[in-house]
């Protein structure tokens, strides 16, 4: 597919319906990265990052106080969160490789985390979760990032709309 072709793509367009029905009328917008911003964290991890990912960055990734507050699904937790996940895994006993490059999106309260490998075979990757305490305890493949993302906004929307 052309480059052109490919870029054009809103990976997100299911997700951005949704937030705006579900999330907009109860927080307002969310709070993207600059382009600049994207491009710097692409820099430091050495790797292009994914259309879907960036794409997610420039929509809501500084967007602290908005449907993901007190996650870190944001730009500048991922440096963090990528160094935390060996540890985490470490620390629980569990066995599992993890690639050479990757990078860790997402962390909640220092027992889940959520990761795609570096360089991304597709623009919208495979994630993978490990989530303490869960079973089996082990690293799960959780389908594509825009999946990913959208479970956890839809079951953060639904929280929203129970206690409006």
């Amino acid at each position: 597919m052309p480059q052109a072709i490919r870029m054009a793509i809103d990976h997100l367009a299911k997700l951005k319906l949704f937030y705006e029905q579900q999330v907009f009328p109860h927080i307002g917008a969310p709070i993207g990265c600059s382009e600049d911003e994207i491009d710097g964290l692409e820099r430091v991890v050495g790797h292009p990052l994914p259309l879907a990912y960036r794409q997610y960055l420039r929509w809501m990734g500084r967007d602290h106080r908005g449907i993901f507050v007190g996650c870190d699904w944001f730009l500048n937790d991922v440096r963090a969160n990528t160094e935390y996940l060996p540890g985490l895994l470490a620390e629980n006993h569990v066995q599992w490789n993890l690639p050479d490059h990757y990078l860790a999106f997402m962390g909640h309260q220092g027992y889940i985390t959520a990761y795609f490998a570096l360089p991304s075979e597709s623009d919208d990757p495979i994630v993978y979760l490990y989530s303490e305490g869960r079973e089996p305890d082990t690293v799960t493949a959780e389908g594509t990032f825009t999946d990913f993302l959208f479970r956890d906004l839809s079951g953060m929307a639904a929280c929203l709309n129970r206690h409006p």
